[in-house]
């Protein structure tokens, strides 16, 4: 009670106690908000890293028309980092591109090492399935 007798509901203190807990509730959003943008920023830039790794072993594939075996391990490497920073349908999309090289560079070590005595309908088979890998590969590149 106060000196005229009427009751207050809450002092001055505990008015102060609401304010202060109301600035530490808004100072700890706004630090959660800007660790979530920071997060955000970062996962996108091990993204783009990762991304930009991808065009090398696909570009080589697709400008000298193989794929070697450094070539293929550098992409499988980069495949692996990729494990860790993108959702199930861009590995999908990692798998096929990985089918395709794999294709690739069997089909042309059979026409590039033609120790086999290959026919000229295999020579053809091999030759078409290059040409089809090259495209599928330069779609992406």
């Amino acid at each position: 009670m106060d000196a005229a007798g009427v009751s207050c509901p809450a002092s001055w203190r505990d008015y102060g106690l609401i304010v202060v807990g109301s600035i530490g509730v808004g100072i700890a959003w706004g630090q959660w908000v800007t660790a979530r943008s920071k997060l955000i920023l970062d996962l996108y830039e091990k993204r783009r890293e990762v991304y930009s790794k991808f065009h090398g072993p696909i570009g080589q594939a697709v400008r000298e028309g193989q794929c070697d075996t450094a070539n293929y391990i550098e992409y499988l490497r980069t495949v692996d980092q990729a494990k860790f920073l993108f959702g199930r349908d861009v590995l999908a999309y990692t798998d096929h591109i990985d089918k395709t090289l794999m294709s690739l560079g069997i089909a042309s070590s059979y026409l590039k090492d033609d120790v086999h005595g290959m026919s000229q309908e295999d020579r053809a088979r091999y030759a078409a399935k290059t040409t089809e890998c090259m495209l599928e590969l330069s779609k992406l590149a």
